[in-house]
């Protein structure tokens, strides 16, 4: 069955417009910030008879952390003689990236899988994480090290949810929304008088999960490669997440903008053509103004040591010297390109990412 996208005004159209969200079959795993983060919710919560609270973070994604969510879930539907929890159960994620990785790969093996659904809770995991099917646990202090291909029956996007979420909250998903719009060019992400507000990520939104879904289908296990297209400004974001202690979202900005250096390093962009991607990304708010401490002391450099370590980990890695990389030729021209670890670094330090 081909996974449905729901765009509902509040949250209260859930269970009324859902087809496999129900008060008693579902087991709810959400952030427990939204009961006081969003208006109603708690009221909404209330009405699940299986509903756990957990703490969004990376560390919900430890094999820890799984495991006292599984045996709290498992513990509570097994007490309770008159359950027999079987695959026409459904899991529902509300919450943002953290928890649809979670809970989804909670889903994809409980029970040998049990139906999804993701209501997305942040700028970032509705345009990007709750659509795909990747589900991920870390290993060892490396992101998504083990996971599954497990596609959401329902995304179900809710907009006064999204409408209420800080000036932080939309400035971190640009990065993804940017990533969708150089891939295809029919994501139409403009800035209004030098920003984006959250009306215009709700009217763009479509657009971009379309985007991304129509390169997930050609590619739906990540095995032909060309999936690996949606990891356009990932290589270099991830180091910058995990040596900077910056978000995602902000780090996949960065990324692109490193994106932008290779590929003109690789001859992929004429400087004047990589000068006004640079310009449009700034006009979004993505500049190396993202990676200021909080003194706002200027950009923080990442050491070559430990960016070679990190890229050596990373799951793109072709072999030791070198790392499959998304090069940009223009907006809707992406490929994947084999680059020397040798030319990533030499570029960083020529562009003044690395020291």
């Amino acid at each position: 069955m081909s996974p449905r996208r729901i765009y509902l005004k509040n949250l209260s159209e859930i269970l009324s417009r859902s087809k496999v969200v129900s008060k008693d079959t579902c087991i709810v795993i959400f952030d427990r910030k939204l009961l006081k983060a969003v208006p109603g919710f708690k009221t909404f919560i209330g009405k699940f008879k299986h509903s756990f609270p957990v703490t969004a973070g990376e560390s919900l994604k430890s094999f820890a952390e799984f495991s006292k969510l599984t045996s709290k879930i498992h513990k509570e539907v097994s007490d309770d003689s008159s359950l027999s929890v079987n695959r026409s159960w459904s899991v529902v994620a509300i919450g943002g990236g953290s928890v649809g990785d979670a809970a989804g790969f909670f889903a994809s093996v409980y029970k040998r899988g049990l139906r999804l659904v993701h209501v997305p809770t942040t700028w970032l995991s509705a345009v990007d994480s709750s659509h795909g099917g990747k589900t991920a646990l870390n290993l060892l202090g490396a992101k998504n090290q083990i996971g599954t291909f497990y596609e959401a029956q329902e995304t179900i996007l809710v907009q006064s949810v999204l409408m209420s979420l800080s000036e932080s909250h939309r400035l971190d998903a640009l990065g993804e929304f940017s990533k969708t719009a150089i891939l295809d060019r029919k994501v139409k992400l403009k800035s209004n008088l030098g920003k984006i507000t959250s009306l215009d990520l709700w009217k763009v939104l479509p657009q971009a999960i379309e985007a991304k879904l129509k390169i997930v289908r050609q590619d739906p296990t990540e095995t032909l490669g060309h999936r690996q297209l949606l990891n356009l400004g990932h290589t270099m974001g991830h180091v910058f997440e995990a040596a900077l202690g910056l978000s995602h979202g902000r780090s996949v900005g960065l990324g692109i903008l490193f994106a932008i250096d290779v590929s003109e390093a690789e001859s992929c962009l004429s400087q004047k053509r990589a000068e006004a991607l640079r310009q449009w990304l700034a006009t979004l708010g993505i500049s190396k103004s993202l990676s200021e401490g909080p003194s706002k002391s200027g950009f923080r450099k990442v050491s070559v040591v430990q960016a070679k370590r990190l890229l050596l980990q990373d799951k793109k890695i072709s072999k030791k010297e070198s790392v499959i990389f998304i090069v940009i030729r223009d907006l809707g021209r992406c490929e994947r390109r084999e680059i020397p670890l040798k030319l990533l670094i030499s570029t960083g330090l020529k562009a003044g990412w690395l020291k």
